[in-house]
């Protein structure tokens, strides 16, 4: 579960800025609230099951998520990087709209829970190298016949030096030298610890598990064929028929089928290192009813391509949607609006909130963030002040990001209306504009 990240000189980032999916407990009792995560470790920690994000056009919310998928790609993948590569990656560049801040490190941190442990993890970067490392636990020990919170530092590495404590991790020191673990500048010690061991049990490949939960959805990302693969099961097959039917859309089935490849469709694809082009693909169909006056008299096939864009979209999303319910992941989407009804998107939040939560196992906790430009959803019935998040930018152009909670100095009860303050520039995340004149 993700519990708190941080970064700094990071695309339209300059300075500093944190967002936390820890809930304030001065406001987690609101009548009838279901959208709370409460973990019993040892201490009770409040989470947030959604957050939103509110800001102007060109206020970088996306960017948000960009940093979250980056240091997702290179905890994963970077064991691969050969050394000339250096850090390789499109969303890889610091705050350029400041001379001083291109020359600087950009510095990412992540909070997370994994087995009811907390856990900080800290990268310092550049285009070229890893600089600095850094892992660290908070864990609950017994000194002096008196119980305390102790950070355990399990990874610290720089330019100079590097410590790790092997008792979390598969091999000892003999090992560490024999199988030749020491990182390139390029690669993280997590990324190399995972790629070697391959055991769920220990706690690098672990924390790769915790990233392969978290899932970033941009507005070209496309999960068509993984929602297709799931319909092999009858039992999430009506699932996905039922949150179908649910969101409004006339569906009786839904299914796979091949057919021939159509003359404009004739692309040359590889498949296990040969380019082909093939004469079959699969298609998804899906059954409408046909009615004869008020009487449904038999039905029809649809191609998924012949279908509204936002039944299109609502496919693509049911298998990010379930499969972060079913891991207790977290489900990033960027632009959530975009081709969906504002109706749709409440109801999707709500579904997150009232999902059961079993919170004595650790079961059923996940997360969903999103921006959105829907008003609507600024509701402190839906939302409590600490998952409202706005970005705005300052006098330099970077992106500044902040919660409804922060505002201490206003008085915000469960029933202000923080629509209008918001249209009229309280907690400023809005555009300044002129009148437009030809």
């Amino acid at each position: 579960m993700l519990l708190n990240f941080e970064v700094k000189n990071y695309l339209s980032f300059k300075d500093t800025a944190w967002f936390s999916m820890e809930s304030n407990k001065k406001i987690r009792t609101l009548k009838d609230n279901k959208n709370i995560i409460k973990l019993k470790s040892w201490e009770i920690i409040w989470l947030n099951k959604t957050a939103v994000f509110y800001g102007a056009n060109a206020s970088w919310k996306t960017n948000i998520f960009k940093w979250i998928d980056f240091l997702k790609f290179i905890t994963l993948k970077s064991f691969k990087f050969d050394i000339e590569w250096g850090i390789r990656h499109q969303f890889l560049q610091p705050f350029l709209l400041d001379e001083k801040s291109q020359k600087e490190n950009i510095v990412l941190e992540i909070e997370f829970i994994i087995e009811k442990i907390r856990y900080k993890y800290l990268l310092e970067l550049n285009e070229k190298e890893i600089v600095k490392e850094k892992l660290v636990s908070f864990e609950k020990i017994e000194k002096n016949w008196k119980e305390k919170v102790e950070e355990i530092v399990i990874i610290d590495r720089d330019d100079e030096n590097l410590t790790i404590e092997e008792s979390y991790f598969w091999f000892n020191e003999e090992e560490f030298e024999r199988l030749d673990l020491f990182p390139r500048d390029n690669q993280t010690l997590i990324s190399i610890f995972a790629n070697r061991d391959g055991k769920w049990k220990y706690l690098a490949t672990k924390i790769i598990k915790f990233f392969l939960k978290l899932n970033f959805l941009h507005t070209k990302s496309d999960y068509t064929g993984f929602t297709a693969s799931m319909l092999k099961d009858e039992e999430i097959k009506e699932v996905i028929l039922d949150f179908m039917n649910n969101a409004d859309i006339n569906i009786e089935d839904i299914r796979q089928e091949e057919r021939d490849v159509r003359e404009n469709e004739k692309n040359i694809i590889e498949i296990n290192w040969k380019r082909i082009i093939p004469d079959k693909v699969m298609e998804i169909v899906i059954q409408h009813p046909v009615y004869n006056s008020e009487k449904k008299s038999s039905n029809v096939w649809f191609e998924l391509n012949q279908e509204s864009q936002w039944t299109q979209k609502l496919f693509c999303l049911l298998w990010p949607i379930l499969h972060t319910i079913e891991n207790n992941g977290v489900l990033l989407i960027d632009e959530i609006d975009s081709h969906m009804h504002i109706l749709l998107v409440e109801n999707l939040v709500k579904f997150f909130h009232w999902v059961r939560s079993d919170w004595k196992n650790n079961i059923w906790e996940s997360q969903f963030i999103f921006n959105t430009h829907h008003l609507d959803l600024m509701d402190l019935e839906i939302f409590k002040k600490d998952q409202i998040y706005f970005t705005s930018k300052d006098y330099y152009w970077a992106t500044e990001m902040y919660s409804l909670d922060d505002f201490k100095e206003i008085q915000i009860r469960n029933n202000s209306d923080i629509k209008k303050a918001y249209k009229f520039w309280v907690f400023w995340a809005i555009p300044i504009l002129s009148d437009f004149n030809l």
